[in-house]
């Protein structure tokens, strides 16, 4: 079986954020995504505009700019969209694709109802969070007014 002909939740029990999840969790999070192919150079997210879905990287590659500077890049694994869909805010920054990609899609209102029913997984995105404002060119790394 190929890695793209395995189901999405045999794919995330594959993946170091879910790692530790039980199969119910993996489930729970499969049945509320939807799968989504796109092209190379299509823009995931629009730095400014508010956030409306949390997204998982299944297969390719993204690119996060913030101010038009390149902050971060996105691999299978991988996710972003956290931070506008946890505090109903406006994205921090735009992801476009590099590569052709395939991700896997949770809208916000499913997102909240995810973390309600399984709170392990609210503890590894605030773990992937913190992981970003502590790595270079995040908030830790360059507060304001510093």
């Amino acid at each position: 079986m190929t890695h793209r002909t395995l189901p999405v939740a045999e794919r995330f029990a594959r993946m170091p954020l879910f790692a530790g999840s039980s199969k119910r969790e993996l489930d729970s999070l499969a049945r509320l995504t939807v799968e989504l192919d796109v092209e190379a150079g299509k823009a995931l997210t629009s730095e400014g505009e508010l956030g409306r879905e949390f997204l998982i990287v299944l297969s390719g590659e993204a690119v996060a700019l913030h101010g038009g500077r390149q902050v971060a890049t996105f691999g299978p694994g991988d996710c972003f969209g956290e931070v506008a869909v946890l505090d109903h805010s406006a994205r921090t920054a735009t992801v476009v694709a590099r590569t052709p990609m395939h991700l896997a899609v949770v809208a916000a209102q499913d997102f909240d109802r995810l973390i309600e029913q399984v709170p392990a997984l609210a503890h590894k995105v605030l773990q992937v969070m913190a992981h970003r404002l502590a790595g270079p060119g995040g908030a830790v790394a360059h507060p304001v007014g510093a």
